[in-house]
């Protein structure tokens, strides 16, 4: 059975004939999107999970550098620097600045801020990467397992690998906690391994997907019927306070029923598309049936 996957204009467009026009399309939007954030947070809805790769890349060493306090340039001799490793860090010496690195040629880079150590010549450095993007849809981010042992890693703050290793001179073939990080400058979560990588590695991220507001040509990720359902009950709620019109009050009734049955039956859909075999293994629980009482209980 195909399910009801429509528009949010197609959605605002069925608000306004349910409420005669009687509210603005901009507060039935409003109302869409609040609604569709409710829903979607009240229950492990199997359409957002997914899964990323994460690609670590090797450290590059090769080579030593030159760098003068109050500039940008770096100056490296018998290095081999290339455009891949622009935007990754670089460390000098036994420095435990790190300075995100700009490359230029093979023998030339940029630092993102001026060296303000001591200069250095004819020293050791150390370009690596520790900040990784999980996926531009990522949201939270579920329970990592190691690629070759299968083992879950556990979660730590930024603080406390900040406390531990601020210069992240930590290497290993088997990191022992990830650290989130937050969103990159493109809504991207970014995810440090800790100790870090010593060679490139593959590692599976589950995650759930983020939500963001819709519009337009925008369709939800859940059946549209459901979050229609529990926006009419709002426009209802301002409809009756706005004109004092019992027949909303009747309608809000009857719709506070069909949201209860709207549920169930979204959740039902949900569980027989699931594959559990292939199922994003999720950290903890957020939530479920105990939480959407209060939409489809409370004393509208």
């Amino acid at each position: 059975m195909a399910l009801p996957f429509l528009s949010f204009t197609d959605m605002v467009t069925h608000l306004q004939d349910i409420s005669a026009s009687k509210i603005s399309t901009a507060i039935l939007g409003r109302f869409i999107n609040k609604s569709y954030r409710q829903i979607i947070m009240s229950y492990e809805w199997s359409a957002r999970k997914a899964e990323g790769i994460v690609n670590t890349v090797d450290p590059y060493s090769t080579g030593t550098v030159a760098v003068t306090q109050g500039v940008t340039t770096v100056t490296g001799t018998n290095t081999v620097w290339t455009s891949a490793m622009t935007g990754r860090f670089m460390r000098v010496g036994s420095s435990d600045t790190i300075h995100k690195f700009t490359y230029v040629s093979a023998t030339s880079g940029t630092l993102e801020k001026a060296w303000a150590d001591v200069a250095a010549s004819t020293e050791t450095y150390e370009i690596f990467q520790y900040l990784y993007t999980v996926d531009a849809t990522a949201g939270e981010v579920g329970q990592i397992l190691l690629p070759t042992e299968g083992l879950p890693i556990e979660e730590r703050s930024l603080s406390w690998v900040n406390r531990i290793d601020p210069a992240r001179r930590q290497t290993t073939g088997t990191p022992e906690v990830w650290i989130g990080h937050g969103v990159d400058s493109t809504g991207g979560y970014l995810i440090e391994f800790w100790p870090r990588y010593s060679a490139a590695t593959a590692v599976r991220v589950p995650y759930y997907k983020r939500v963001d507001d819709i519009s337009g040509s925008t369709q939800p990720i859940l059946r549209n019927d459901l979050i229609e359902c529990l926006a009419s009950i709002y426009a209802a709620d301002r409809l009756y306070s706005e004109f004092g019109d019992r027949h909303w009050i009747e309608l809000r009734s009857a719709w506070k029923a069909d949201l209860a049955e709207l549920y169930e039956l979204a959740k039902r859909e949900d569980l027989e598309r699931h594959n559990l075999p292939r199922a994003v293994q999720m950290a903890g629980s957020r939530g479920g049936p105990s939480n959407w009482q209060r939409y489809i209980t409370e004393d509208w």
